[in-house]
């Protein structure tokens, strides 16, 4: 990263000498020297980053050579906005935004507006040892209760729920016992009301809109029925959300996910909107890390936590990841990809996450060369990662491998990501144009004309 860091700062004083030739008089000189310098430090980065785990002094001089390579850029970014604000030339200072990240601003911009959709998303096709716990989360949700019961999936991150849950919402025996169905992702930060509308939209059906809007029999189109629904959500308190959605939901068996669910008090800010005695067989099924927060949320239903992945199940897994599928049907997989393979899986923990992280690596890994030094790799790290970060330290190292291996000019478009909050909906050609504001993406001359280099 700090490479990356580096390179950016080369790039903004490139970008100061090509175009603020003018105002540089006597210090471009000293300009085109820092240049130089930078230049110079890159070349030792790439080495010294990947040691900086393993040497304190390393490691310190990085974080001084990324603070300084900061401060460049910061003084790059502070001449360009003076020369903006004064009016001399017409144009933004694109060092803006990062300008705002380094000194802890909160400001978003309007794409972080609206909540991730919530529906999930396709269902995983690589889903190792977890029939047992469909069936039995399955049989909890079909049974035939006269109060609505609430059926959680517990477990540590990584280890399957999210999955599971996907699976049984989609299943098509499900799909027909419930007449509404509605998907929620809470995780920690979420909005109270923007769940509420989101469950609404999904479980009201055209004459549960069509009787609040009250419009008139020739006017209730459906389009006109939607516009005016949506606009009345939008109006309404959250107590009002909470009252229409619990009107709608007593006359349905309805299937309500949350998804990701943390607190007790996430719980007790939605659960007035769910009948408890509404139609016979009325269910919540939620995911959390939290074993209280599912015996808050129903002490009379049994928490179900998807198991660990055995070390044949891990390596079944880490396969599937690691070698086209096209490839692994026809060639299969030498003796000594699968002796290198089935050690590494022993360190993931049974963490299905882990796997498909590790497995995502190797798939980029052509040679049985790079497989053994990825395996070199975990066993120099291993014990390291668990001394410093506890029992699931190694795994925890797993899962940042794959950062850790991205080249470095990708690894600033990965960490942009930490600026949106969590499962907010990102919309892929306004992140490109940011990433471009932020100078991530080089500029090349091209028949005399600046296009942009992806």
């Amino acid at each position: 990263m700090i490479d990356a860091i580096v390179s950016f700062a080369i790039e903004r004083v490139a970008d100061v000498l090509a175009r603020e030739v003018s105002l540089l008089r006597g210090v471009r000189d000293e300009v085109e020297q820092l240049q130089t310098k930078l230049r110079g430090i890159r070349c030792f980065l790439k080495d010294a980053e990947s040691k900086q785990d393993q040497d304190e002094r390393v490691r310190n001089w990085v974080a001084q050579i990324r603070d300084i390579a900061y401060e460049a850029e910061d003084v790059i970014d502070t001449f360009l906005l003076l020369r903006a604000e004064t009016g001399s030339r017409k144009r933004a200072a694109v060092g803006h935004q990062t300008w705002c990240r380094k000194r802890g601003s909160k400001s978003r911009s309007e794409m972080q507006t609206r909540l991730r959709r919530t529906y999930p998303r396709d269902q995983e096709d690589d889903v190792i040892s977890l029939e047992a716990t469909i069936r039995d989360v399955k049989s909890q949700l079909l049974m035939m209760e006269e109060q609505r019961r609430v059926v959680a999936l517990v477990g540590m991150g990584g280890l399957g729920k999210t999955t599971v849950a996907y699976k049984i919402y989609n299943d098509i025996h499900v799909r027909q016992h419930f007449d509404c169905h509605s998907w929620s992702f809470l995780s920690q930060q979420f909005s109270t009301r923007d769940v509420l509308v989101g469950i609404l939209k999904k479980v009201a059906s055209k004459q549960d809109k069509s009787e609040l809007v009250k419009l008139e029999e020739d006017q209730s189109t459906l389009e006109r029925v939607e516009a005016k629904f949506n606009l009345i959500l939008e109006e309404m308190r959250e107590e009002e959300l909470v009252e229409t959605l619990f009107e709608v939901l007593k006359r349905k068996r309805y299937l309500v996910v949350l998804d990701d669910i943390w607190k007790n008090e996430a719980w007790d800010s939605l659960k007035h909107a769910f009948p408890s005695k509404g139609k016979e067989g009325s269910k919540v099924l939620l995911t959390t890390r939290n074993k209280e927060v599912a015996s808050y949320a129903d002490r009379w239903s049994s928490p179900v936590e998807p198991p660990l992945l055995t070390n044949d199940e891990a390596w079944e897994l880490l396969s599937r990841k690691a070698f086209p599928k096209a490839i692994l049907i026809k060639h299969g997989y030498s003796p000594r990809h699968e002796e290198l393979g089935r050690e590494m899986v022993k360190k993931c923990g049974g963490l299905p996450l882990a796997v498909v992280v590790l497995g995502g690596l190797l798939a980029q890994k052509k040679t049985l060369m790079e497989w053994e030094v990825v395996h070199r790799n975990i066993n120099a790290q291993f014990v390291k990662w668990e001394q410093k970060y506890g029992p699931y330290g190694g795994v925890y190292g797993i899962l940042a491998l794959s950062y850790l291996d991205m080249p470095f000019y990708l690894k600033p478009f990965f960490l942009y990501f930490s600026q949106f909050p969590e499962d907010w909906e990102i919309h892929k050609r306004v992140l490109i144009r940011m990433w471009i504001a932020e100078g991530f993406v080089p500029r090349v001359e091209r028949e005399e004309k600046k296009q942009w280099k992806m």
